[in-house]
């Protein structure tokens, strides 16, 4: 969570619009805006609002994240049977590297203490040996931001931009992507919105993605 609310950022998208007294940009619109664009941000960085927490595996040699979860970034380590007490770590490993030294893994003895685990997509995973069911391990993975809903006595101003002060200026950069791209019979916008949009992809991670797109307009 960064280190800035909700009413700050909006405050800079509108002086960069020009528009404080939301004359062609509504609060709500902008509200809902921020709320894509953080969501966004997370799709393309994880690591823009990770969580951390003890997770209870399932007993099964195929496992998923959280509901609510976005993308697995890392397992730290095994939480014991009560998800409190720390274990031996869990390294990250391949289904390819496992099964070259063990070609049975998958149908490995099941056990509460896992060794290695192996993504197949963002949300699910492999573990070795196979989690019998009773097991927590510390995992990190992201998840949407808490979605932010205006309010006319101004509860919302108070909430914290939900991603990591790293990508702030990513989110920013998204809205005012979307806020140009509203009016772009104005002369410039839709330059404005494009330039706005590169500027977030490269910021996420995905300047190939920036380029393509921009190559397309």
């Amino acid at each position: 969570m960064a280190n800035m609310t909700v009413r700050g950022l909006l405050d800079m998208v509108e002086v960069i619009l020009q528009d404080a007294d939301n004359d062609n940009w509504g609060l709500t619109e902008l509200i809902t805006w921020y709320n894509l664009s953080c969501r966004d941000c997370v799709i393309y960085a994880p690591e823009a609002n990770p969580v951390i927490e003890p997770v209870k595996l399932a007993a099964a040699v195929k496992h998923s994240i959280p509901a609510g979860g976005l993308a697995l970034i890392n397992i730290i380590r095994n939480m014991g049977t009560d998800g409190l007490t720390p274990g031996e770590a869990i390294f990250p490993s391949t289904v390819k590297i496992v099964q070259s030294f063990d070609p049975s893994w998958n149908t490995a003895t099941a056990a509460a203490v896992i060794q290695n685990f192996m993504p197949e997509t963002d949300r699910t995973f492999y573990s070795y040996p196979p989690g019998d069911g009773t097991g927590y391990v510390e995992m990190e993975y992201s998840k949407v931001p808490t979605a932010v809903a205006y309010d006319a006595n101004g509860d919302w101003e108070s909430a914290m931009v939900g991603v990591t002060d790293k990508y702030v200026t990513a989110v920013l950069n998204s809205i005012l992507a979307r806020a140009f791209s509203k009016d772009t019979d104005f002369p410039g916008n839709l330059e404005r919105s494009a330039d706005h949009e590169r500027q977030f992809m490269q910021a996420v991670g995905a300047p190939i993605a920036a380029e393509q797109r921009a190559a397309q307009e």
